[in-house]
């Protein structure tokens, strides 16, 4: 599981994996192209060091609703009851995220934290789209285009990107497709910063964007045993 952290307006990220939180999943749909596998009955579980829970049998090529019950940081209370993360499960290999976002605001910042979103979504690695197009409110160009930074589990970056173009009235922003040739099935945090004057980034959103990697092949089945010579009697 994942919670996050950023300041404004320095702008420090600090991603972290959090053991002890309990999260309940709920099944929303199958897919429709893709034939469901697995339980579909609501599930509550709890990670453990450093912050992952394994789940077996679980519904894939569906859709589930993930809700943060309970744990985490202490210092971060607002986590709890946050609102749920729809995600789509795609294989069984695939890490799914529960990110909690805390954002530090100084007094007369004046910033209000809105929903973002980005589409495509989820994103598949073996045909990415050309672009990307995030959208929200409070994308500024005046000083260069936006920076898209995607984080995986771990606090890493896994890729980052700027804009190709920008809305004049600053509610979207469509970027070219990062490589994705690397990354992993899984749930990956965007963190959205707008370029300013003195040539570096003030922080202004985060997004969530799922990456479906090709489901690797079985492995190979085991070599014929050699031939039976020598008199040797074969069971």
């Amino acid at each position: 599981m994942l919670t996050g952290q950023a300041t404004i307006p320095d702008n420090p990220l600090s991603v972290v994996l959090v053991p002890g939180i309990t999260v309940k999943g709920e099944w929303v749909s199958d897919f429709i192209y893709e034939g469901p596998l697995g339980d579909p009955n609501t599930f509550t579980t709890t990670s453990v060091p450093p912050g992952f829970s394994t789940l077996f049998n679980r519904r894939i090529r569906a859709t589930w609703k993930l809700t943060w019950l309970g744990g985490g940081i202490p210092t971060l209370p607002q986590c709890i009851g946050s609102p749920p993360l729809n995600v789509d499960v795609h294989n069984q290999w695939q890490n799914v995220s529960v990110a909690c976002i805390s954002y530090i605001i100084p007094a007369g910042a004046g910033l209000t934290v809105n929903a973002f979103t980005v589409a495509p979504n989820p994103v598949y690695t073996d045909v990415p789209p050309a672009t990307v197009t995030l959208s929200g409110n409070g994308f500024k160009c005046t000083y260069g285009m936006p920076l898209v930074q995607y984080f995986d589990t771990n606090g890493n970056v896994s890729a980052a990107t700027r804009a190709s173009a920008c809305a004049a009235d600053g509610t979207w922003i469509s970027t070219p497709t990062p490589s994705l040739t690397a990354l992993v099935s899984g749930t990956y945090l965007g963190i959205v910063s707008n370029a300013n004057v003195s040539g570096g980034f003030d922080f202004l959103a985060t997004v969530t964007m799922a990456v479906v990697a090709p489901t690797p092949p079985p492995p190979p089945p085991p070599p014929d045993p050699p031939p039976c010579t020598g008199g040797i009697i074969c069971m």
